[in-house]
């Protein structure tokens, strides 16, 4: 039997359209099946891709669809699935043909997405039905298995994950309407388990988002939560009109490609983060009262004073600029841009001691909380130093900051602050338990945050979710199960262990976020909000916004109370 080939490498993030290219020639068929349970005569549709055979078998997606029925939607899904990736795809029928199988109706709708979503076991018996048509096909590999839904399908998907099913692989949800069900009886989670949830979908609350990840955690599983500001639900629907967001639905199903190429053992995630970098010194000091600092540069091939280019600045972790925040120059300045490690504790460390744990605890809390006003200065003292260098020239406009554990903080403070000279940040690990700074005005600097499961706790990112929220800025997260602090450092140090997967996947996510932060092309990143109501099962009031300050969480607390009671 063949097998297709495993591939290890930092995985480039794609961005796909609705209409991808016939890579794989899918030949899209209808298939009309019964459910053996209830004699209900259901109808999906069936992508095979060209190659496929007895010999070479392929993984399958069973594709659940949302709450109108399979139709024009599900069946490009499932084209598009199987011509990007090479599987079989089966898009599902849920509801059979008296229920009937395309309500158009609202009220029909809603009926139906109630019913189903109220009886797992029916939902079960439907997805058993398509089970049995996929294991009667040669072309079909039944040992990778996986379900995606949108909407209602997402909700089936994650009560067949959350339910003990062991058949299955992988399990996606888009915008799966996670205040919509119960999670009845938890049991071990066998598949991995990716849910991609829009920040303005008013069926996918922020408490919703933590009692799932609860919920999977009580049940050991391997999973990865992703979050994006400003947009509705049907975000990744294309055929859903306004509610479709051209970044967050080809970024959210990229996301998708990586998660089940991984699942199905297609992938190994394994860091190649280089053995040599190519760095030079630069020397440079705050302006006002002359604090001496030490940075690294790194440029891109064909860097010249001639040529503006972006420029990413890397804020270093509790160890200070090293061999580390040296190699993710090199890594940036690989991918074209000039990458700069800044050093914010400075020359002479400020007068503390860092071999001493008490003194290096001491400086990092007064930088990161104590004196936000002094951190952000030496940022923008590294700001103004890129802007300077020799032999390259910096487009002032396409500045980016990307920090580690301390500097994950430093960078999110920064933004917070109402700083602009940066147009988006990443943070890692970025240690959210002691707080952020609390929001000045709008904020200007898009968001990108990586954070390990274990880490930080889910109520830190709830917390900071409402606080970009006050600040009106697009911002997206990604959580990833049984991950600590320091995820992305090779080895490992005091303060965590490394993870490949959450190392690699985070990796990809800010190179695609940065392709798209520095685009000339007149886009937008999200942040539109429009009227869900015709796609959204039920109307579910928001949740509140407020800003979250390391000064007030009892600040916090009564402010939301303020906002909910003058609704």
């Amino acid at each position: 039997m063949m097998k297709m080939k495993k591939s290890i490498a930092l995985l480039a993030c794609t961005f796909l359209a609705h209409s991808s290219p016939a890579a794989n020639a899918a030949t899209v068929t209808q298939v009309n099946y019964t459910d053996a349970s209830d004699g209900s005569s259901l109808s999906g549709y069936l992508a095979v891709p060209d190659g496929a055979t007895a010999d070479d078998p392929r993984p399958v997606i069973v594709l659940i669809g949302n709450w109108d029925g399979v139709n024009d939607f599900e069946r490009e899904r499932a084209e598009m699935f199987t011509n990007d990736l090479g599987y079989v795809t089966m898009a599902v029928a849920i509801y059979n043909s008296t229920d009937p199988a395309e309500p158009v109706e609202f009220d029909d709708k809603l009926a139906l997405a109630t019913r189903y979503r109220s009886d797992p076991a029916l939902g079960a018996s439907r997805i058993d039905a398509a089970m049995a048509v996929l294991k009667g096909n040669p072309f079909v590999d039944m040992d990778r298995v996986a379900f995606v839904g949108y909407c209602l399908g997402g909700s089936i998907a994650l009560m067949l994950a959350l339910g003990g099913r062991d058949d299955v692989s992988a399990v996606a949800a888009f915008h799966g309407g996670l205040d919509l069900f119960s999670l009845g009886d938890l049991m071990p989670v066998k598949p991995k388990v990716l849910i991609l949830s829009g920040g303005e979908d008013s069926s996918d609350s922020t408490a919703s988002i933590i009692k799932m990840e609860e919920a999977l955690n009580a049940g050991n599983a391997t999973w990865q939560i992703s979050r994006y500001s400003g947009v509705v639900h049907s975000f990744a629907n294309h055929l859903a009109g306004e509610a479709y967001d051209e970044y967050v639905g080809p970024r959210s199903h990229a996301n998708f490609y990586a998660f089940v190429k991984e699942a199905f053992g297609e992938t190994e995630f394994k860091s190649d983060h280089p053995a040599e970098f190519d760095v030079k010194e630069v020397k440079y000091s705050t302006t006002d009262d002359g604090f001496n600092m030490t940075g690294y540069v790194s440029l891109p091939e064909g860097a010249s004073p001639d040529k503006a280019l972006p420029a990413v600045i890397i804020i270093h972790d509790a160890s200070g600029v090293d061999d580390y925040e040296k190699t993710r120059a090199q890594m940036l300045s690989d991918e074209g841009y000039i990458a700069f490690a800044a050093d914010v504790f400075g020359d002479d460390n400020g007068g503390y001691d860092m071999t001493d744990m008490p003194q290096l605890f001491e400086y990092i809390t007064k930088l990161r909380v104590g004196d936000i006003a002094l951190a952000n200065k030496r940022i923008n003292a590294a700001i103004d130093a890129v802007l300077d260098l020799d032999g390259a020239k910096v487009d002032p406009t396409k500045i980016a900051l990307i920090g580690y554990c301390f500097g994950g903080t430093a960078v999110i403070n920064y933004a917070m602050s109402g700083e602009t000279r940066a147009k988006g940040i990443a943070s890692f690990h970025g240690g959210l338990a002691q707080g952020v700074a609390p929001v000045d005005g709008n904020i200007s600097a898009a968001m990108l945050i990586q954070s390990g499961g274990v880490d930080d706790a889910a109520s830190d990112i709830e917390d900071l979710e409402a606080a970009m929220n006050l600040g009106n800025t697009m911002w997206e997260y990604s959580r990833y199960s049984d991950v600590e602090h320091s995820f992305t450092k090779w080895g490992g140090d005091q303060f965590g262990d490394y993870n490949a997967r959450a190392d690699v996947r985070s990796w990809d996510d800010t190179k695609s976020f940065f392709v798209k932060l520095f685009e000339d092309d007149g886009t937008t990143m999200p942040g539109k909000t429009v009227d869900d109501t015709e796609e959204t099962p039920e109307d579910t009031p928001s949740s509140a916004i407020s800003a979250f300050s390391v000064s007030s969480v009892a600040g916090l607390a009564g402010l939301v109370s303020l906002v909910l009671s003058l609704q």
